[in-house]
């Protein structure tokens, strides 16, 4: 499981981007956090400004498609994006994050949802055992 951050200057923007990753099931909940004060560095001067904060839960191996449905609705330059993996999840949470991330989607694992079959791999005198992953 990973938090997406994202930092931008209008709440119903994040809105908009949180929507529209929770419709497509990339991500399977948003926290908007804000108005927050920002100060950073831009183009070599000292900025300020209001911004707002979305925190998204999603998987691991969906980054790369919630990065990109926010590069295309975001209107920094260069906005912050950034994935920070959990450590420790309580196990109830992350079923339910991979349930609602992975519904609808062929051969996503998850629990109460109908698992892809796994490969077997031969031991010695022709015995067969599933594959640990």
């Amino acid at each position: 499981m990973i938090n997406v951050v994202v930092t931008i200057d209008s709440k119903e923007t994040l809105e908009k981007i949180g929507r529209l990753l929770l419709e497509k099931r990339l991500v399977a909940c948003l926290q908007i956090i804000g108005p927050a004060r920002s100060l950073y560095w831009w183009k070599g001067r000292l900025e300020e400004a209001e911004e707002w904060i979305g925190v998204m839960k999603t998987r691991r191996g969906l980054y790369g498609d919630v990065e990109r449905e926010i590069r295309a609705l975001h209107p920094y330059e260069v906005p912050q994006i950034e994935a920070i993996e959990a450590i420790s999840v309580l196990p109830a949470y992350e079923r339910w994050l991979i349930e609602e991330t992975c519904r609808g989607r062929r051969g996503c694992c998850a629990p109460g949802l109908r698992y892809p079959r796994r490969k077997q791999r031969t031991h010695g005198k022709g015995a067969r055992a599933d594959e640990s992953g």
